[in-house]
This record gives C-alpha cells, sequence and structure tokens, in this order.
C-alpha cells in the first residue's frame, strides 16, 4: 500500500520526512506536529556538502538521547536545504534504486484492485503527496540530517526530535542495510519500517509530553488512533487517492502502537528504562511480518508466517508469465479493505468507523502471496495484458476468517462493476468494461483476489470476463490444500 502496502511508499517515505500536521486531540492539547520518518538512504547533494550540526540539531541530539536513552556515539551533521532540492534528492534516490518497471506494477496492481483511479499516474501522484510533507530527513548513507530551510516553531521542534531518534537508531543497529528496496517482500519491509517509525514517533512523543508529566504511553490507543488519523486529508490536494494518504500515515500509527505496547509489556509503568530496553530488543530481534506489528503478543510469541505459493495461473494460457510478485501481509490487506469498504469510488474519502472495520477483517491472518502476471496481446498498442492475484491463508484456529472476509467484502465488490453469471457462497464476480473481470473468492480456509486481465494505455482495455475468472479460481481453489498450524 507502507497496502497493500506499498513498496515505493516505503522507499520513498522511508527516505523522507512528513511534515503533516496532526490535529490536536482535544483534552491532550497536542501541538501541531511532524509525524513522520527519515530512515532511506541516498549521498547528500554534491552542491550541499555535510556541514557541522546547527545548534538546533545538537540540542535535538543531547535531548532525544535521554529521552530515547540511547547515548550518541557521534555528533550528526546537518545540511539546510529548500524543499525543492530536498525533493530532487528523493526522486533521484528513486530513480537509482527502484527498477522503474517495478514502479509501473505496482501502480498497475492498485488499478487492477480498484485501489487508485484508473488514470493515476503513480509515481507523479506519490511525488506529488510527498511535496505536500516533506520537512526534513536524516540519510544513514551519509549520516547526516537535511532540513528544510522554512521549518520553524513547533514543527521544526518535532521533526528534529524524530529524525535525531533514527540518527540513534542508526548508530545502535544500522539502518542502511535494513531498509535497501527489495522487490517481492514488503510485508517484511513494511515491519521493518514500522518498527522504525513507531520508535521514533513514541520517543517524539514523549519529548512532547514532558511538561505535562507525561509519555507516550499514557495516550490510551483509541485516542492515538484518532489523533493520527485525523490529520488524513485535513490539508493539500484533493485529487490524491485517499487510500494513499492511509499508506503513508501506516507505519507510523501501527508502528507507535506496535513500540507502545512493547514499553507497557515490559512493565514502563515501574521502571521507565525497561521499556526502552525492549524497544532496543527488537531491533535484535526484529518482527518478521506486519501482523506481529499489529498484534504486539504474537511478536512475543514469535509466531512465524505460514508458507504461501505464489498463485497459478494455468486458467490465463501458456502465453500467461508471472513477472513480479509479493507478500500479502495482514496490514497490507486491511488497507485493501479500507479501499473497498470505503465507497464505491477509490477518490472518496475514508471514515473511522471503516477503517476500523476493515482492520478487524484479517484478524486471523496466517500467510499471503500473490502473482502479477503478463498476457501477450492483440490489442493495437501492442502492451501486454495484466493481471493479479492473491492468495491470503487465514490460521486454522480461525476456520471461517477467510469466509468471513469474503462475505464482508462481497457487497463492495458488487459496487466496483457489472455481476456476471451465477454467484456464489464462495466466489463472486464482475466485469468491468475497460479493467477487467474483478473477483472475490474462498476455499479450504484461504481468500483470494483475482484482478483482470486488461490492457493498460490511456484508455484500459479489458481482455477477459468472470467466466475466465471462475476457471482461475477453480485451479486456485483445486490446488490449495487447507492451512497447517504454526
Amino acid at each position: 500500500m507502507s497496502r497493500r502496502s506499498f513498496p515505493l511508499f516505503l522507499v520513498i517515505f522511508q527516505l523522507s520526512a512528513c511534515a503533516g500536521a496532526s490535529k490536536p486531540a482535544p483534552d491532550l492539547a497536542t501541538p501541531s506536529a511532524a509525524v513522520a520518518v527519515a530512515t532511506g538512504s541516498a549521498s547528500a547533494p554534491a552542491t550541499a556538502p555535510p556541514a557541522p550540526s546547527d545548534p538546533r540539531i545538537a540540542k535535538a541530539q543531547k535531548r532525544m538521547s535521554r529521552v530515547r536513552a540511547l547515548a550518541s556515539k557521534k555528533e550528526v551533521p546537518g545540511v539546510v536545504l529548500t524543499r525543492e532540492a530536498m525533493l530532487a534528492k528523493v526522486r533521484a534516490h528513486v530513480a537509482t534504486e527502484i527498477p522503474k518497471e517495478a514502479i509501473v506494477r505496482e501502480g498497475q496492481d492498485l488499478i487492477l484492485a480498484d485501489l487508485v483511479p484508473e488514470q493515476t499516474d503513480y509515481l507523479a501522484t506519490t511525488f506529488a503527496l510527498l511535496e505536500e510533507e516533506l520537512a526534513g530527513f536524516y540519510s544513514p548513507e551519509d549520516g547526516t540530517m537535511y532540513v528544510a530551510d522554512d521549518l520553524k516553531g513547533e514543527l521544526a521542534s518535532a521533526t528534529l526530535n524524530h529524525e535525531i531518534v533514527h540518527a540513534l537508531q542508526d548508530q545502535h543497529f544500522g539502518l542502511k542495510d535494513r531498509m535497501k528496496y527489495g522487490e517481492g517482500a514488503s510485508d517484511h519491509a513494511e515491519a521493518t519500517s514500522a518498527l522504525a517509525e513507531g520508535d521514533a514517533t513514541s520517543a517524539m512523543f514523549d519529548a512532547m509530553f514532558t511538561e505535562r508529566g507525561m509519555l507516550a504511553t499514557d495516550v490510551p490507543d483509541e485516542q492515538t488512533i484518532s489523533m493520527m488519523s485525523s490529520s488524513l486529508g485535513a490539508t493539500g490536494k484533493t485529487d490524491i487517492p485517499p487510500l494513499l494518504r492511509v499508506g503513508l500515515v501506516a507505519p507510523y500509527l501501527h508502528g507507535l502502537l506496535f513500540v507502545n505496547g512493547l514499553r507497557r509489556a515490559a512493565g514502563e509503568g515501574k521502571d521507565p528504562k525497561a521499556g526502552w530496553a525492549a524497544v532496543d530488543a527488537a531491533w535484535s530481534n526484529p518482527p518478521a511480518t506486519t501482523e506481529q506489528i499489529l498484534h504486539v503478543s504474537k511478536y512475543l510469541a514469535h509466531e512465524p508466517a505460514l508458507n504461501v505459493p505464489a498463485p497459478t495461473f494455468a486458467a490465463l494460457g501458456p502465453a500467461a508469465k508471472r513477472v513480479a510478485g509479493d507478500q500479502i501481509g495482514e496490514l497490507g490487506l486491511g488497507l485493501l479493505a479500507q479501499g473497498w469498504l470505503g465507497a464505491p469510488s477509490p477518490s472518496t474519502p475514508l471514515d473511522d468507523s471503516t477503517r476500523t472495520k476493515a482492520r478487524q477483517l484479517f484478524v486471523g491472518w496466517g500467510g499471503g502471496a500473490s502473482s502479477f502476471l503478463e498476457i501477450p496481446s492483440s490489442t493495437p498498442n501492442g502492451k501486454p495484458a495484466v493481471a493479479t492475484a492473491y492468495d491470503v491463508a487465514f490460521d486454522a484456529d480461525r476456520p471461517k476468517g477467510a469466509a468471513e472476509a469474503f462475505t464482508a467484502l462481497a457487497p463492495a465488490l458488487a459496487r466496483r462493476g457489472t455481476a456476471a453469471g451465477k454467484g456464489s457462497n464462495s466466489f463472486r464476480c464482475v466485469e468491468r468494461t475497460t479493467k477487467g473481470p474483478l473477483a472475490i473468492g474462498h476455499a479450504n480456509g484461504h481468500f483470494y483476489l483475482l484482478a483482470g486481465p486488461a490492457v493498460p494505455g490511456a484508455s484500459w482495455t479489458s481482455a477477459g470476463d468472470c467466466a475466465l475468472a471462475k476457471r482461475w479460481f477453480d485451479e486456485l481453489a483445486g490446488a490449495t490444500p487447507k492451512p497447517a498450524k504454526r
């Protein structure tokens, strides 16, 4: 989606800090603050060599070393850049680190799954969102803090506090290798990102609440969710799909809840240092899945993911080929459910009740995998048709989970196209004029989503129907055993 979690989002927003102001929680009077992060890697611009830290950075480093209970190993240098220069730096990093075809496929996957509008330019839209939010970032590549030249007041303080924690993380745990882009491993990357973001955000809130004698862990989770979610769509361009905004905030929100949960579980109320010691331990044994991020008890129990093979695709014909695939995790599926349950249009903002309901649908996730496919096409533009399939296994101790997710999402599917053929209690499909069939189904404790085939272009063209989708579902359902116990 940080999706579906969105790999491009992870790389961009692991490199850059968001400066979106969170609305204050009424009874906390929370100051407006940056709630975002910089944990990517890139070399400093040649025109702006690292310089000694200015007093603000040095002061933030001293303060956050104490708040976060991590000793500073060396001074963090700082560079002041215009927002345009920072955005250019991020663009250069993306061009270097991520294959262009991977970005194209990711955007097409979101369009096929009806999570963003058909004509969305995924890369351009992502950078437009970044342009709204960029305030500063820490680069593990050169150990330098980059700060916007117009950053002032509370926003500057919050941003510096947050980013300095990333510098401290880097000095103690090493961020460069942890945050490198790796295609096909987005759920693990999202979990790592959430740990980094949650750590920095929890410490940032500790610093903000100091004068009130509070810690981030003193705020109930429900209030934290409301406080951070309230910033979604509050300002900025209205043509950015709401789901992309939700995907941006997800690692920070759920990472914060995870880190706060670790701190509480360690008995922080009796010994404040014990909470941060538990977070340090998580860096040594990081969460492997977003399921572990969403459920601290599953992290503490070291609950692994089930091995779900990539979905097969013989029904699409011998010429079809799998060109990419990914992990499908619980956090990403919750974002997908939010996109579908919110409204018929992926441009419609999401509300709190929708987000809450969507988060519950895939509790019991056991593992998941996807296949992104290309099929040669005879259309005038010569482009191959594309299709995508998700296979999600539920835990054996939640045998009805896949069926319950199917039942909850079936009405949302019906709003996204025209029903074709007779539906059943285990399979539903709609046909779309341009993007081809869109189907969901369940069998043997697995939930499936099938989208396409369709030919992308200035105007997409359907290259399949629900009869094809049904054959594809039957292939997957017939080859899938029931989930094993973990």
